[in-house]
């Protein structure tokens, strides 16, 4: 069994009279400890195709399992709660509370999760690390590299973790929250 599946997945975008579909019967599946890389140019559907992986959005047509679960009959709580707990998602532009520093903003899911203080902070301090910003912890979005948005560790190897970049320039090499050469 994939980890995360999706076959024949449509999404469309209504924009006044016009339907844009910006996916067409993707098919898709990914293992538990695979590493995937979604590259393609600009407008080609990265960002919509994570969207629906991640939860974010709901397929017009078309499956979406993670972990053999159809995510689509799930109400919005249910895919906030299971997005908490199995999903990492790093996103090309950061998309952080601008009012808290970058430790912060790491452990905030962790807490929403339920997770003891002294666990949040060694997860937290750990992620910030793992993508090179142990030095930047204290850091406000705004004064954060560039190149290495921050993300939380998945913490059980049956985690998703994924990636949505147009280049991979200078990051870490991540599987299952684990960094690699």
């Amino acid at each position: 069994m994939s980890l995360i599946e999706l076959h024949q997945v449509v999404k469309e975008y209504a924009v006044g009279e016009t339907r844009i579909t910006a996916l067409r019967g993707i098919d898709l599946a990914i293992g538990v400890g695979e590493c995937v890389a979604i590259w393609r140019p600009s407008g080609s559907g990265k960002s919509t195709l994570c969207n629906l992986i991640g939860m974010l959005d709901s397929a017009t047509s078309g499956t979406v399992r993670l972990a053999g679960q159809d995510v689509s009959a799930l109400s919005d709580d249910q895919r906030s709660a299971l997005r908490n707990q199995a999903i990492g998602v790093i996103f090309q532009n950061v998309n952080m509370l601008p009012v808290l520093s970058a430790l912060e903003n790491v452990l905030l899911p962790l807490q929403l999760r339920g997770v003891s203080a002294r666990e949040a902070q060694a997860q937290a301090r750990q992620s910030l690390t793992m993508v090179r910003l142990a030095e930047h912890m204290t850091r406000r979005p705004a004064q954060l590299p560039v190149s290495s948005p921050p993300c939380r560790n998945p913490d059980h190897p049956g985690s998703v973790f994924f990636c949505e970049l147009d280049g991979l320039g200078g990051f870490p090499r991540l599987h299952r929250g684990q960094r690699r050469r």
